[in-house]
């Protein structure tokens, strides 16, 4: 039997109708409403080597001015600066006979403009409200927790209770911290929260960075999801498969697909323990970096990334942890850039497969757009301009095979 899970997968893959649900909350995220009926169009842009990550641009129907920049609105939907945009993704499922929505983004907005009857708005994630003028030392002193300047594990505990323990006096809330399997991480000894002046959100990001380096792991992210929720998630796994698969696929386009022969490692050694030992890993021979692969007139090629990590103990976490590494690094040197079905649940930052021509290859996906409207494709590897939309709000719209002129291709590749 058809889970709702896997009906709504599969719905993704044909023609289907979308539906984008656009809502304020305040800036204690209190709902205010909805502004459905208003959206002309817009798109969600995530890039992971960014400093604030994930962002929206949103274009509304505004013809009787009832958006107004102002607080004060007596309907509670006026678009001030304080105000949270809450965006959801919708998808209606033959099978089951409804919809399923999925939330894209959850953020503040940071402009807005009116013109000509319409209103465009910008908003980042929740982690702009952590980046400069809101620096380490100056919010420690504002928030009343200067006591953690100096502190190490010892007192701090879980590198989790510490990540909260900071976004708490920023006014995030426990049920919006996610960590999962995190939890239990602890901090190394050496490790010191910083004297000089830093962005927030780049001390917790180095907290999560000491505490993979103590647990053996390189793949745990921090980022804030598609719902508000910050997220400290394990990326090692693979998630979602893009695929050319006739007219049941994803893709839209011929992916490019580029090596960074730079740097890429076929071969990771890991130094551990306190007397130096050492353990080395390399990728299989069938893989086409491989040593082997690149070999010249016999003479396998290694190319090397060297790992000192005190804190692994024994052979066998070291093997692990040079495995992961490899993984990783091996990932990281493919680039994919395709354009393909909108798939609004896709998590930034994670290992996908690309299935096309025949071939199969691992990527991290690290770079995509997600529109707000049925007429265009996602992109995936560069972040698209977005294209003005119609002056009249559309509420559904349906995705198409190619058969029909006037709608937008689904599944295969176009030529």
């Amino acid at each position: 039997m058809t889970t709702e899970r896997e009906a709504y997968l599969d719905q993704l893959t044909e023609s289907h109708r979308i539906r984008v649900v656009v809502k304020v909350h305040d800036r204690d995220e209190t709902y205010l409403g909805s502004l459905e009926h208003h959206i002309v169009g817009g798109q969600i842009d995530v890039d992971t080597e960014r400093d604030v990550e994930r962002s929206a641009q949103v274009i509304l129907a505004d013809e009787n001015n009832r958006l107004p920049f102002d607080n004060q609105d007596h309907r509670g939907l006026g678009l001030y600066a304080d105000r949270f945009i809450g965006i959801e993704y919708g998808v209606f499922v033959d099978q089951i006979q409804r919809w399923v929505f999925e939330p894209v983004f959850f953020g503040p907005m940071t402009r807005y403009e009116r013109n000509v009857g319409q209103v465009k708005l910008w908003c980042e994630d929740k982690s702009s409200l952590l980046q400069p003028p809101v620096v380490w030392g100056r919010f420690l002193r504002n928030a009343g927790i200067e006591w953690l300047e100096g502190e190490t594990d010892t007192n701090l505990g879980e590198a989790a209770e510490l990540i909260r323990t900071i976004l708490r006096a920023t006014g995030e809330t426990d049920r919006n911290m996610v960590f999962g399997s995190f939890d239990r991480f602890r901090l190394p000894k050496s490790f010191r929260l910083p004297k000089e002046p830093e962005s927030l959100w780049a001390v917790l990001k180095r907290i999560v960075r000491a505490a993979n380096a103590l647990h053996h792991s390189v793949e745990f992210r921090l980022f804030y999801d598609g719902a508000g929720r910050v997220r400290v998630e394990n990326m090692a796994h693979s998630r979602f498969v893009f695929s050319d698969g006739g007219q049941r696929g994803t893709l839209l386009s011929r992916p490019i697909v580029s090596y960074d022969l730079e740097s890429f490692r076929n071969t990771v050694v890991v130094r551990y323990g306190e007397r130096g030992a050492s353990i080395a890993r390399s990728l299989p021979n069938h893989h086409p970096l491989s040593a082997q692969s690149l070999s010249r007139n016999g003479k396998p090629r290694y190319v090397t990334e060297i790992v000192d990590n005190s804190n692994v103990r024994g052979r066998d976490a070291a093997k692990d942890l040079g495995d992961m590494m490899l993984r990783r690094l091996a990932a990281e040197t493919v680039e994919a850039t395709f354009d393909c079905l909108p798939i609004p649940h896709v998590i930034p930052g994670s290992r996908c497969k690309l299935r096309a021509e025949g071939d199969e290859m691992v990527f991290h996906l690290n770079r995509f757009s997600l529109p707000l409207r049925a007429t265009d494709a996602m992109s995936v590897g560069y972040l698209r301009r977005m294209r003005s939309g119609p002056t009249r709000p559309i509420h559904t719209v349906v995705h198409v095979h190619a058969a029909d002129e006037d709608k937008v291709a689904v599944g295969g590749v176009n030529p």
